[in-house]
């Protein structure tokens, strides 16, 4: 059986309160944003020319999460401009709404540090998860789950 560990569970829970109060526009532009990201940085020629800190792999991954960031942080500014879907439904099914984007949020991130950044798992997950996100599978469920979540939540409400 899958192990949790209290990181995802914390990380996932302050996602899904924050989506469900604040509204769920923040999550949508997270997700939109993380495509456009994952093209260009995976293109970006001048990765290797920016790594400032590299006396050991935890300061090369940052330098790779800071580089990601400042792409990320441009697609994001400009999705959220674009993005005005709150999806302002509320009670048992909001909370559903806010979850499930919650989940795709984390989803995203595990495939950002599992195939785009040097590999670190940030969550701490057990084997059996590790195995599964490393693998092309688990790569393509976490990068497609996010898409259909999206689709699936505008198109019900356009």
């Amino acid at each position: 059986m899958f192990t949790f560990n209290i990181t995802l569970i914390v990380v996932v829970a302050i996602l899904t309160i924050l989506s469900f109060y604040k509204g769920k526009s923040t999550l949508f532009a997270l997700i939109v944003s993380f495509y456009p990201s994952f093209v260009l940085y995976t293109s970006f020629p001048f990765k290797k020319s920016l790594i400032f800190l590299n006396d050991n792999a935890n300061q090369v991954f940052y330098s790779h999460v800071l580089i990601f960031a400042v792409i990320f942080l441009g697609f994001f500014f400009v999705a959220r401009r674009i993005i005005h879907s709150d999806g302002n439904r509320s009670g048992f099914v909001g909370f559903i709404d806010a979850l499930m984007l919650s989940v795709s949020v984390v989803l995203l991130t595990s495939a950002l540090t599992f195939h785009v950044l040097p590999y670190k798992d940030i969550f701490g997950f057990g084997k059996e998860i590790q195995t599964f996100l490393s693998s092309s599978l688990g790569y393509f469920v976490s990068v497609a789950v996010p898409v259909f979540v999206v689709y699936w939540m505008t198109g019900r409400r356009y």
